[in-house]
């Protein structure tokens, strides 16, 4: 019955999930981060750049972004290094077309796109580290929990556990949420960095990408039914979210995986917060919190919940393995 207590508990002005939500992308402080950048050339004749941070040691932590994020990110630095001063190499995935350079095709990623997660995986898998963990935020996220979902039996003994953050596991009610006047903002931000994409594929692909119309969407229900269904081979928005949720998949996890998310984050409905699930399964953890807005969870003194949480799931996994070792 994995069910996690909550055990965050923020200053005063990060019980406002807003706040929590914002404040780090504005304020968080971060070091630099001197990644080493790995170009991956795809099967189908695109390509991904992943960020290595390395220090020799025996384990790897394969992070992943959320919607227009990049390895950049303060979230992703965040976790990165502090996964990194706790004995954790680092491999951030740049989504196609995310890390600082359009991608070839004119289709890059979406909510269940989990071909170059796998492809990552499994070249990784064959190199020297002993074992491999997963973390994913938002997007990012519901793309690990349906990996580990649809692959439960086809992934590589290395990988051991993962831990997913600020996941809309249930696309059609995160799409009507974001929706939602209380979310124009960050609605309105979305639509902007996915707008710049689609202006660009247009000129490359005018074929295939069509922008007559396009100055006036201001949705996912309208950027998702004219681009990102099509470009993937869905017949609109609604078989794409119904088939890239992840919530449909969670009871089949084989991997041990904590899911966090808080209970104040205005992008998610009722049904991503998959409490009944967890109850049933020996895998899958959930834990709801009170506070933490979207990808927030501040503490003071420049730690964040996330990734503490985060490590001490590792490090039990770790542990319990270690346990399990022949004498």
């Amino acid at each position: 019955m994995p069910l996690v207590s909550d055990h965050y508990r923020p200053p005063f002005l990060f019980r406002s999930g807003h706040f929590n939500t914002i404040y780090p992308t504005l304020f968080r402080k971060v070091p630099k981060l001197n990644y080493h950048r790995k170009r991956y050339e795809l099967p189908d004749g695109d390509f991904i750049d992943v960020d290595f941070l390395q220090k020799n040691n025996q384990d790897l932590v394969v992070i992943q972004h959320g919607l227009e994020g990049n390895s950049q990110s303060t979230y992703i630095r965040g976790m990165a290094y502090y996964l990194s001063q706790h004995h954790y190499d680092i491999a951030v995935v740049n989504f196609r077309g995310c890390s600082g350079e359009y991608n070839r095709l004119p289709s890059s990623y979406h909510s269940c796109s989990i071909q170059d997660l796998d492809y990552v995986v499994k070249k990784l898998s064959k190199s020297n580290y002993h074992n491999i963990y997963l973390v994913g935020f938002s997007l990012g996220g519901n793309q690990i929990l349906y990996y580990l979902g649809k692959q439960a039996t086809k992934l590589p003994n290395k990988l051991q556990a993962a831990v997913c953050i600020s996941v809309p596991v249930d696309l059609i009610g995160g799409a009507r949420q974001l929706a939602r006047l209380k979310n124009f903002i960050y609605m309105k931000r979305f639509i902007l960095y996915l707008k710049n994409k689609i202006f660009y594929k247009a000129k490359i692909f005018p074929e295939k990408v069509m922008v007559n119309g396009f100055r006036k969407v201001k949705t996912f229900h309208e950027f998702d039914r004219l681009y990102t269904a099509p470009l993937h081979g869905f017949s609109d928005e609604y078989h794409y979210w119904s088939q890239c949720s992840s919530l449909p998949v969670l009871a089949n996890i084989k991997t041990p995986t904590l899911l966090i998310n808080a209970g104040d984050d205005s992008f998610l409905s009722k049904a991503s917060y998959p409490e009944k699930i967890a109850v049933k399964s020996k895998f899958f953890h959930f834990e709801k919190t009170k506070y933490g807005g979207h990808c927030g969870y501040h503490l003071p003194g420049g730690i964040y919940y996330s990734d503490l949480r985060c490590l001490q799931f590792f490090n039990e996994i770790r542990l319990k393995k270690i346990k399990k070792l022949p004498a």
